[in-house]
């Protein structure tokens, strides 16, 4: 007796999950991630089809996209939440080009970078000390560079309301350095993090090592918590760590990362700042 051949189980009955409402099934992905939602279509036609209701992406927005919408430099077309969503993990430009906002595709969560012109640079308006110059690999307008300094001071602050809820963050300068670069590797070079009642403080050298591009160059020291190496980004610009915080229920007021070397004071140049990241940790 010839035996009926198996379906692939994209064309098999897809047994209780077929029966129930489109909403209850949107309800219950809803609980997942958007990376989950979208493996889940590419085995059930079911799911597939409730991948692309506006119900679900719905709720993988973030609840205040309208105003975050209405802070964008340039209109933002779309034609489902779908698309918004995937549109939003990419950069946009937000607060007058002063700031970028994305949202991480694997699960929503917000991620702003804060220009050089939006930080607090000691001597940024001195042009002995620091250029302003326009870059074509920059997502903005400006960054700055140093010229020479001995007191190295920048700062710069985000309201963690505009930041997703129960979301450890991880705070990144983002900079590139000229061939000419040096001094900025001291052992008393450091950064730090602060959020309410929260602070943490790290050594962080931005000198690029000669053997490897993507290690730090430290004078030998390993590196620990108080360390962090510099890594080369796809965009080809680099980024170091400077710390990184909790974010609860966003009513801790503003947070505020600081790098500076103000102890040796020998003097630095070379440094290229594009930008602050604050960017949500991976894996959680």
């Amino acid at each position: 007796m010839p035996t009926e051949k198996k379906k692939p189980r994209s064309e098999r009955d897809d047994g209780a999950v077929a029966v129930l409402p489109p909403e209850c099934i949107a309800h219950v992905l809803s609980f997942t991630t958007p990376r989950d939602v979208c493996r889940a279509s590419l085995v059930d036609k079911t799911f597939l089809a409730t991948a692309e209701t506006d119900a679900l992406w719905e709720r993988f927005l973030p609840s205040d996209r309208v105003e975050i919408l209405s802070r964008a430099v340039d209109p933002v077309e779309y034609a489902s939440n779908k698309e918004l969503y995937f549109r939003l993990c990419n950069p946009i430009l937000v607060d007058q080009a002063k700031m970028s906002f994305q949202l991480e595709k694997a699960t929503g969560k917000k991620w702003y970078m804060i220009s050089a012109e939006k930080m607090q640079v000691t001597w940024g308006d001195t042009p002995q000390y620091w250029r302003w110059v326009s870059l074509k690999e920059s997502r903005f307008a400006q960054v700055v560079e140093l010229l020479a300094v001995c007191w190295l001071h920048i700062s710069g602050w985000i309201d963690s309301r505009l930041l997703s809820n129960n979301t450890t963050y991880v705070v990144y300068l983002v900079f590139k350095l000229t061939p000419d670069a040096f001094g900025l590797d001291s052992a008393s070079q450091l950064a730090s993090v602060k959020l309410g009642a929260y602070a943490s403080e790290m050594h962080v050298s931005l000198m690029l090592d000669d053997d490897d591009d993507e290690e730090d160059d430290n004078q030998g020291m390993e590196e620990t918590e108080n360390t962090k190496n510099i890594r080369l980004r796809e965009d080809g610009w680099l980024q170091v760590e400077l710390g990184e915080f909790y974010n609860n229920e966003g009513d801790e007021g503003e947070m505020e990362a600081t790098l500076w070397e103000t102890q040796e004071l020998h003097w630095k140049q070379g440094l290229i700042i594009h930008g602050l990241e604050i960017r949500p940790k991976k894996g959680e």
